[in-house]
């Protein structure tokens, strides 16, 4: 978990831009990846924006009624 954890903070930047093409469907990044959570004292400025960018990216495309 910390392998992916790890891989997902440091590819999350290269993935904020405003055009982005995924190469990985929905249903895989969804079974893949669920939100994190921070210590917003003991994290950083910039771990944090990269979590709350994540959580973002999983509920936009996997919190969805089932």
């Amino acid at each position: 978990m910390n392998k992916l954890l790890l891989s997902l903070l440091t590819i999350l930047p290269l993935s904020s831009g405003c055009a982005h093409v995924s190469t990985v469907p929905d249903s895989e990044f969804c079974r893949l990846v669920e939100p994190i959570s921070y210590d917003s004292v003991k994290d950083t400025p910039e771990t944090v924006a990269q979590v709350e960018r994540l959580n973002a990216k999983w509920l936009v495309l996997c919190d969805r009624p089932q």
